[in-house]
């Protein structure tokens, strides 16, 4: 049943919806361009609701002839979909961008922004990770005096340590810290571009 009030797309709830919220803040002609998108995928009527535009203005868009402009949308979007799926889903404006000038395609950042939003693609970026540990070593390993008992009543009897990696837009940075594990405090740090003896030293020092 497609009428009443019943309607799994009518609450504003359903994959219409969810689907073209974003085209709401965008100009009548992507909101348009949606629908005769997904003609065979929703009702005509349900997406000139969701999308608040009326049928009658639907009818007159798709008779209208294609501008060059667009045409050339229709073009870069097949491209830049193409680089989206070869990058796995990770390549964002940037790289979509970077790579479409480096193929010698001449366009904006900004159009490369419209057309991902509205064929809603978007990068996907791995999390940033570094391994900082390696225990294949010869060095001798101090005795575990604590034997995993961490639930200390007495302030500044047990001290906790560790080494934390921290991306930031200069590289990465290298985190040592001094934990008070009675009272959960940070007694002592240091941050250092480089992973060197000195950087726990300077935080137990602190």
């Amino acid at each position: 049943t497609w009428g009443g009030s019943d309607h799994p797309y009518l609450d504003g709830s359903g994959p219409t919806h969810k689907k073209s919220r974003g085209l709401l803040c965008q100009g009548t002609l992507m909101r348009f361009r949606f629908i005769e998108t997904h003609r065979q995928e929703f009702r005509l009527d349900v997406m000139c609701r969701v999308l608040d535009v009326t049928k009658s203005g639907s009818f007159t868009w798709q008779r209208r002839p294609t501008s060059t402009r667009e045409l050339q949308d229709t073009v870069l979007t097949t491209e830049i979909g193409q680089l989206h799926a070869t990058s796995n889903g990770r390549y964002g404006v940037p790289s979509v961008h970077a790579a479409l000038r480096e193929q010698g395609q001449p366009c904006s950042r900004r159009r490369v922004a419209r057309l991902m939003a509205a064929a809603g693609l978007k990068g996907n970026d791995r999390k940033k990770y570094k391994c900082t540990t390696n225990s294949g070593h010869a060095h001798p390993i101090a005795d575990d005096l604590v034997q995993r008992h961490v639930e200390v009543e007495q302030p500044d009897t047990v001290w906790a340590a560790d080494l934390s990696l921290l991306p930031t837009r200069e590289g990465w940075l290298y985190l040592s810290i001094i934990l008070d594990l009675p009272s959960r405090l940070v007694v002592g740090w240091a941050m250092r571009d480089r992973l060197t003896t000195d950087l726990p030293l300077a935080a137990l020092q602190m």
